[in-house]
């Protein structure tokens, strides 16, 4: 899948957007804090559909050459 923009900053990484819902539904179980569960369901809507392509067969990796 060739990136939308060459522009780094502005790409989105699938693993970048999994580890961060992961890591705030982790604190929203321990902590019980809605806050946490807006922001793991904000990445969620937001920067898996950005790292995806539409079919979900492609998937944005950034990676150092």
């Amino acid at each position: 899948m060739a990136p939308a923009t060459r522009y780094v900053e502005a790409q989105s990484e699938l693993c970048m957007a999994v580890e961060c819902v992961f890591s705030y539904a982790f604190l929203y179980r321990i902590h019980g804090d809605n806050s946490f569960a807006d922001k793991a369901e904000l990445a969620a809507f937001n920067a898996f559909p950005a790292a995806m392509s539409p079919d979900c067969k492609d998937r944005m990796i950034l990676r150092s050459v």
